[in-house]
C-alpha cells in the first residue's frame, strides 16, 4: 500500500450498514482481514473472504471462531464509490438471508464476484447481467448455518450479459430446475472454461447442447437427476479435464475424449498403487477402473499399471525377475510368484516338518520309548508340583481360621 494513501479513509469507507450494529469496517480486527489492492490510488479489489478454517478439526463440526469472525452486517451502496473495482470476494460470510444487492450490478468494473458460503437468500437479481466484464462468479447457496437461506432463480436470461465470463458456478440454487431456459442461458457463454450446476435437482436427460461449450475444462453436474446415456455431443469437449457426474443415473462414456488429451510421459508411482475403491469411499477415491481407461487411452503414456516401459528403465534393476537372475521373465513375475511353486513348498515343509519328526519316531524304538518316557515324568513333575501348591494352600486357610 503506497505511504502517502490515508488507510483509515478507506477502511473508514461505510461498506456495511446495519440498524442494530453501527458500521464497524474500521475496527482492528475486520480492517486486518481487508485485503486490498490500489492501482493509481484507486481500488481495484476488495477481499473479505473468511480466513478462519470453517471446520474444528476436533469435532468436525462448524468451528465457534469461524461463526464469530463472520461479517453479517447489511453491504452498504457506498462501495458504488469504488468506481475502477475489478475484484470482490464475501465468501464465506453470514449475510442470514439476505438478497444480494441489486447495487452491485453497477460496479461496471467488476471482473470477479464471489459470494459463494455466505447464506444470501432471496431471487438473484437480474442486475447481475449488466456486468459486462465479468469473468468469475461464484454464487454456490451452501451455508454453514442455515440451510434454509438458499438462493433461487426465476430466469437465467441475464447470463447473455456475460460474454467473457469463464467461472460459473450456481450450486445448490435450490430451483435452478425451474429457470426453464437455463440451458439456453449457459450455452450463450462462449469463453465458459468450468461451470458446476452441482445439487441443483436439474433432471431428465443430459442435454446434448452442452456439448457446444467446446472451451469447457470442467464440469460439475453431480448430485442431480440426471438419467440415461451420455450424448455423443461430448465428444466435441476436447479441452475437457474433469467430468463430476456421480449421484446421477447416468450411463456411458465420452466417446473420442480419452484420446483428446493426448497425454505424455511417465505414471506418477503413487498412481500405479492405486486400488479400486469400494462403494464406501467412491466419492473420495478415484476410480482405478475408470482412471486405467484414461490412461490406456493415451498412447505416449508409460509406466505401471501399463504395459509400455518408459524409455531409459528397459532395464530390469539387479535382483528383480528378469533375465540373467536365473527366474522367469514372462510377464514380468518370477518362478517363485506362480501358483505352482506355493504349492511345492508347501509339501516340502510338510514332509520335513512332519515327518522329519514323526516318522523318526515310528522308525526308530529307543527315540520313541524316550520320547513317551519324557511326556511320563513331566506329567509327574507337574502333578506333584500342583498337589503341593494345594497342600500348602489349604494347609494356610486353616491355620487363618484358628
Amino acid at each position: 500500500m503506497p505511504k502517502d494513501l490515508d488507510y483509515s479513509a478507506v477502511c473508514s469507507l461505510p461498506l456495511f450498514s446495519s440498524v442494530d450494529q453501527p458500521p464497524s469496517i474500521a475496527s482492528p480486527y475486520v480492517a486486518s482481514r481487508m485485503d486490498c489492492l490500489y492501482v493509481d490510488r484507486h481500488v481495484v479489489k476488495l477481499d473479505l473472504k473468511n480466513p478462519v478454517p470453517v471446520f474444528d478439526t476436533r469435532t468436525n463440526e462448524v468451528s465457534k471462531a469461524f461463526k464469530k469472525s463472520c461479517l453479517g452486517d447489511k453491504i452498504s451502496p457506498s462501495l458504488l464509490e469504488l468506481k475502477l473495482l475489478s475484484y470482490r470476494d464475501l465468501s464465506l460470510n453470514y449475510f442470514n438471508g439476505d438478497d444480494i444487492p441489486t447495487f452491485l450490478g453497477s460496479l461496471e468494473s467488476l471482473r470477479y464476484l464471489n459470494l459463494s458460503f455466505s447464506s444470501f437468500g432471496g431471487v438473484i437479481t437480474p442486475h447481475l447481467g449488466n456486468l459486462s466484464r465479468l469473468q468469475y462468479l461464484d454464487l454456490n447457496s451452501l451455508s454453514f448455518f442455515d440451510i434454509f437461506s438458499r438462493l433461487e432463480v426465476e430466469s437465467l436470461h441475464w447470463l447473455a450479459g456475460f460474454p467473457s465470463l469463464k467461472y460459473l458456478s450456481m450450486s445448490h440454487v435450490v430451483n435452478l430446475y425451474k429457470a426453464s431456459d437455463w440451458l439456453q442461458a449457459v450455452n450463450v457463454l462462449p469463453s465458459l472454461s468450468e461451470l458446476h450446476l452441482d445439487n441443483s435437482l436439474l433432471e431428465g436427460q443430459l442435454p446434448s447442447s452442452l456439448g457446444n461449450l467446446t472451451n469447457l475444462h470442467i464440469l460439475d453436474l453431480s448430485g442431480n437427476k440426471f438419467i440415461g446415456e451420455i450424448p455423443s455431443s461430448f465428444a466435441n469437449l476436447s479441452q475437457l479435464q474433469t467430468f463430476d457426474q456421480k449421484s446421477n443415473n447416468v450411463s456411458g462414456e465420452i466417446v473420442g475424449l480419452v484420446d483428446a488429451n493426448y497425454l505424455s510421459g511417465g505414471i506418477p508411482p503413487c498412481l500405479g498403487n492405486l486400488s479400486t475403491s469400494n462403494d464406501d469411499d467412491r466419492d473420495f477415491s478415484p476410480d482405478f477402473g475408470e482412471m486405467f481407461v484414461v490412461m490406456k487411452g493415451n498412447y505416449l503414456l508409460c509406466g505401471p499399471p501399463l504395459p509400455n516401459k518408459c524409455p531409459g528403465f528397459e532395464t530390469e534393476p539387479r535382483g528383480s525377475p528378469g533375465k540373467g537372475n536365473g527366474e522367469d521373465d514372462r510377464d514380468g513375475k518370477g518362478v517363485l510368484d506362480s501358483p505352482i511353486s506355493f504349492y511345492f513348498c508347501l509339501v516340502i515343509g510338510f514332509i520335513v516338518g512332519f515327518w522329519g519328526v514323526c516318522g523318526t519316531l515310528i522308525i526308530k524304538t529307543s527315540w520313541r520309548l524316550g520320547y513317551f518316557r519324557s511326556f511320563d515324568h513331566m506329567k509327574d513333575k507337574i502333578y506333584i508340583f500342583i498337589m503341593v501348591k494345594l497342600f500348602l494352600f489349604l494347609r494356610r486357610i486353616k491355620l487363618e481360621r484358628r
